[in-house]
């Protein structure tokens, strides 16, 4: 939904690793990013002179903290903690888990897949295993030393547990029904929220952790019995890692960026008293604090880019125009992009941009989030996100001369949508006040938003996801996809042939196959999938490699041109010291 901000709406489609799931987020929890060749010499020295400068080492105050850098592979970062011995370090990256120590540059590869969690003083991993697309997956366990994983607990989401100091038992963040519960030990349930990346104080008498509410999150603190729970530091927009305790229990060191801010490592007292550690040049990531106050920190940047191919063109073409760009839809000519923009050039909002597919400049439309053009490319559907008093909005943006449209949706909550094959008509999915998600068609001219298919079904957003005859909607329902007719009931009629995590991204021209691929396979393969029989036929194959993250792909109908968008994801983790 759009909500507060346009960043919350909906993106349903990620990630079957924990480094699909933070490129997937990226913009929110666990960002990271693709640290840029130059900067790679000169990050420890330049983090040391920020710090500092800022901490007046000039006049001998404290000494500079040191920067040992302890990973070397160009692959993104999911989680890192200190093994009981404070010197080995386990780290995981794309659901795979490695080993490493600061006196050598090499890391070894651990015999069991999973995504970190927690290290026990024992030397116990607790792992999460098939990740899902929804960001959750198996909770298991696993001696360090080699063994098969005993799987303990489903529906944990990404970060979501965390050792006693005692080793003897977890918490957990724990999907029960419909609702998230901070659980410890596993089945008592503490606190229930949209609650993330617990961890136990230094003493075991207290709980740290992130609280989501809208498009901002928070630091809190709850003790072992429920009863005092506290909000620290509120209206994080951007969040990294897992609040850490540090000074003894005194403190929560964070990393978390608010809007328009890259995630920069904060610490704040039990009072809610707040200082900032360390701001650089991308994205910080706090991982863990030993007893001896030496830190995990990874260091990120993120690089987004739109490449396609356009009419009269051979070969793609780079299509990006700030640094945040992602491909909203594709004329059916091939002659126009609209993009969205949501980086650090756009600020704290999204903004729409229409390019011409042959390089001209971008042509900014307005803030928000734009979702699909009209057949005769003379507007823009786009959502608006609500603000000044005003609910979000639906609104027609004109491409060329005129004023923009509002369209009547009432008290709605707009997620994804697209324009009808004559222009006349718009299918989007939204939430009613009561929280219930349906799909709705509306005319433009006149008219009131009217539900189409059952309960809980949504468009994927990214996708175009009409058929061109314009009978037919792809809508989602428990992440697997359906037919649903836009005149008239019908509970719908499966797309055969593909797994929860596959997207559907667009009709064929003859309304009798769509363009399907998965996001996790590299390269990636983009197939033409029949409707009746399930078959798939290879369309094009796409060069990507496993730092590549999240991935937008828009297709003519016809297949003759395409533009795809993808974030890719770096990270190098460092283990730092004397940082007060």
């Amino acid at each position: 939904m759009l909500g507060a901000g346009v960043g919350a709406v909906r993106d349903r489609a990620e990630a079957s690793s924990g480094a699909e799931e933070m490129s997937a987020a990226a913009g929110g929890r666990r960002r990271r990013g693709l640290l840029l060749v130059a900067a790679v010499g000169v990050l420890a020295a330049g983090v040391a002179a920020v710090w500092g400068i800022a901490h007046g080492l000039a006049k001998g105050s404290a000494p500079a903290p040191s920067f040992k850098r302890l990973t070397f592979r160009q692959l993104p970062i999911g989680t890192a903690r200190f093994a009981p011995d404070g010197q080995t370090i386990v780290y995981s990256s794309g659901a795979r888990l490695y080993m490493t120590r600061p006196q050598s540059p090499e890391s070894n590869l651990l015999a069991f897949p999973g995504d970190l969690l927690s290290i026990s003083r024992s030397g116990e991993l607790a792992i999460l295993q098939n990740l899902r697309p929804v960001g959750r997956g198996i909770l298991a366990t696993v001696p360090m030393a080699g063994g098969a994983p005993r799987q303990v607990l489903s529906e944990v989401p990404y970060g979501g547990a965390d050792w006693s100091p005692d080793g003897k038992s977890l918490t957990v963040i724990h999907l029960t029904g419909e609702k998230l519960g901070l659980e410890s030990p596993i089945g008592k349930v503490l606190a229930v929220g949209d609650l993330g990346s617990p961890r136990f104080s230094a003493d075991g008498g207290k709980i740290a952790f992130w609280e989501t509410s809208g498009p901002s999150s928070s630091v809190g603190v709850i003790d072992r019995l429920g009863k005092a729970k506290k909000i620290l530091s509120a209206g994080w927009t951007e969040t990294a890692g897992v609040p850490c305790w540090a000074a003894k229990d005194r403190e929560i060191w964070f990393t978390a960026g608010k809007a328009g801010e890259r995630p920069a490592l904060w610490k704040v007292d039990l009072s809610g008293k707040l200082r900032l550690a360390i701001r650089v040049p991308g994205i910080l990531e706090l991982d863990d604090i030993s007893a001896d106050g030496r830190v995990l920190l990874a260091h990120s940047t993120v690089l987004q880019s739109v490449r396609g191919l356009g009419p009269g063109q051979s070969v793609e073409s780079d299509l990006s125009w700030l640094d945040g760009p992602m491909p909203a839809d594709l004329s059916q000519d091939g002659s126009m992009l609209l993009l969205n923009e949501n980086g650090e050039g756009t600020g704290a909002r999204s903004t729409i941009y229409l390019r011409g597919m042959d390089g001209s400049p971008a042509l900014r439309l307005s803030e928000g989030m734009g979702m699909a053009l009209s057949p005769d490319k003379q507007w823009v559907l786009a959502g608006l996100p609500a603000a000044a008093g005003k609910p979000a909005r639906l609104v027609l943006l004109p491409t060329g001369p005129g004023e923009p449209r509002d369209l009547p949706i009432e008290k709605l909550e707009p997620g994804w949508g697209a324009f009808t094959p004559d222009g006349k008509r718009v299918v989007f999915f939204a939430e009613s006040p009561n929280g219930q998600e349906r799909l709705y068609v509306q005319d433009i001219a006149a008219g009131m938003a009217r539900v189409i298919g059952p309960d809980d079904v949504y468009l994927m957003d990214y996708t175009s996801p009409l058929s061109p005859d314009g009978r037919s909607v792809i809508g989602y329902l428990k992440g697997l996809p359906s037919v649903y007719p836009i005149d008239g009931g019908g509970e719908g009629r499966a797309v055969p042939g593909v797994e929860r995590a596959d997207r559907v991204v667009q009709w064929s021209a003859d309304s009798r196959s769509v363009y399907v691929f998965s996001p996790r396979e590299r390269p990636l393969k983009v197939f033409l999938l029949d409707l009746e029989t399930g078959q798939k036929r290879l369309w094009k194959e796409l060069p990507l490699d496993e730092s590549v993250g999240r991935i937008r792909v828009r297709v003519t109908p016809d297949g003759r041109f395409y533009v795809y968008g993808t974030t890719a994801v770096r990270s190098e983790l460092y283990l730092v010291d004397a940082l007060r």
